[in-house]
C-alpha cells in the first residue's frame, strides 16, 4: 500500500511539473496583439491589424488532427529554406464554407515572403484590419461545444442589432498536451460598421 502511495504522489507530480512546463512554454510563445475596443454583454470586441497566416483546408476541427502536422513541420523547417520558424498563439480553425486550420506567422515576417513549403497543400493569407466579436471559453475546443457556443454568442450579437452569418472562427492558445488553465476563443468576424454601431465614440 505504502509503494502504490509513493508511485502515485511521483505520478501526480510529475504530471503537475509538465503542466506547469507546459503553461510556462505557452506564456514564452509569441501572440497576436489586438486592440481592444470593448466588451458589451460579455461579449469582447478587438481588431487585429494585420497579420499573415499558413493555412490547410479541413472538413470540420477533428479532421485538422492529421494536418496539424503538416503546418508543424513547415514550420520546424519543412520548407525550401530550410528555415524554422517561431510558432505564435493562437491557432485558428476558420469553420464556413471552405473551412481552414492555420498557423499564425509571427509578426517579423509581416511584408517578407515566407519560406515556399514543400507541402502543397500550404497557403497564406495576410489579414487586415479584422473586427471580431469574441466569446472566451475553457478547456477542450472540441467541435460541439464550439458549436454551442456559436450559437450562444450569434444569439447576444443578434440581441444586440448586429446581423451576422454562420461562419465562425475557434482561436486555440494552449497546445493539446496542456490540461489545465486552457483559454480558447469564438470569433465572428464584422465590419467597421457594425462595431460604430455599438461604440459610436
Amino acid at each position: 500500500m505504502k509503494t502504490i502511495v509513493i508511485f502515485l504522489i511521483i505520478g501526480l507530480t510529475l504530471l503537475v511539473s509538465w503542466q506547469l512546463y507546459g503553461a510556462y512554454v505557452t506564456n514564452k510563445s509569441p501572440k497576436m496583439e489586438p486592440e481592444l475596443i470593448g466588451v458589451k454583454n460579455g461579449i469582447i470586441f478587438k481588431k487585429y491589424l494585420n497579420y499573415q497566416k499558413a493555412s490547410v483546408s479541413i472538413d470540420h476541427m477533428s479532421s485538422s488532427n492529421g494536418k496539424f502536422s503538416i503546418l508543424a513541420n513547415y514550420i520546424f523547417g519543412g520548407n525550401q529554406d530550410e528555415v524554422q520558424i517561431s510558432m505564435t498563439s493562437p491557432v485558428v480553425y476558420q469553420m464556413d464554407t471552405l473551412s481552414t486550420f492555420s498557423f499564425i506567422m509571427p509578426e517579423s515576417w509581416l511584408g517578407k515572403e515566407l519560406p515556399k513549403p514543400n507541402n502543397d497543400n500550404i497557403f497564406f493569407d495576410v489579414v487586415k484590419n479584422q473586427y471580431v466579436a469574441v466569446l472566451e471559453f475553457g478547456g477542450y475546443a472540441k467541435q460541439e461545444i464550439c458549436e454551442r457556443k456559436h450559437k450562444e454568442m450569434s444569439q447576444v450579437l443578434q440581441n444586440l442589432g448586429i446581423k451576422i452569418n454562420n461562419n465562425y472562427s475557434v482561436a486555440v492558445y494552449q497546445a493539446p498536451y496542456q490540461v489545465l488553465n486552457r483559454k480558447n476563443e469564438i470569433w465572428i468576424e464584422l465590419n467597421e460598421s457594425q462595431i460604430k454601431q455599438l461604440f459610436p465614440n
